[in-house]
């Protein structure tokens, strides 16, 4: 697991004021996750080790890490075994580190594809690592199967893609009586719940 500062700038910002993000993946299963967050804190290392799982099935044993304070904080919060490299020694945390580099590249990918500036970066992160999940790497199964023994039914879609979607019943836009019933938008993703479960789109 790492912690990475995006924002040293107005301008890198997410589009509701992130900051930075945490990455975690399973060795396992090479399962990836990301979460962006509005600082590197404990709460927000908590916040997002605590939702990453599905409190039913599944538990965090053991983490390895940079020997960054709030991670380390984190897992003794959450009663989590932990490792760390020695200070600055960045070959000796050389998995989370490619774990950064794959999460970044491919976000950056997702905007350009889709002709986005760098604030929705937080959206590109997550839909990054939902992709690259359901990816099957040679004869092995993808890292989704793998954690959940079943396919992800919802579509896949482009990232970025022009999208028509039925409104909010309480939507504040008003619209001429003969308009059309749908509002054109992107689409950015799903929202994803506690436990990497998937729901409405973004």
């Amino acid at each position: 697991m790492d912690h990475w500062f995006v924002a040293n700038n107005e301008g890198s910002r997410g589009l509701n004021g992130e900051t930075a993000c945490v990455t975690i993946r399973d060795r396992f299963t090479n399962y990836l996750g990301a979460r962006p967050c509005f600082d590197k804190s404990l709460g927000s290392v908590c916040d997002f080790l605590i939702n990453f799982i599905r409190r039913e099935s599944e538990t965090i044993r053991y983490c390895y890490t940079d020997g960054a304070r709030e991670l380390q904080n984190a897992c003794k919060e959450l009663r989590i075994a932990h490792d760390a490299t020695v200070p600055g020694n960045k070959r000796q945390n050389c998995h989370a580190e490619r774990a950064n580099d794959i999460v970044q590249v491919g976000a950056r990918a997702l905007m350009l594809q889709a002709g986005l500036p760098a604030p929705f970066w937080p959206y590109a992160v997550e839909y990054y690592c939902l992709s690259y999940n359901l990816q099957s790497r040679g004869d092995e199964p993808s890292p989704w199967q793998k954690r959940f023994g079943t396919e992800l039914l919802a579509p896949m879609l482009p990232f970025g893609y022009i999208v028509h979607y039925v409104p909010q019943e309480n939507s504040r836009l008003t619209r001429p009586k003969m308009d059309m019933s749908t509002n054109c938008g992107i689409f950015l993703g799903y929202v994803r719940k506690a436990g990497d479960n998937y729901g409405e789109v973004a």
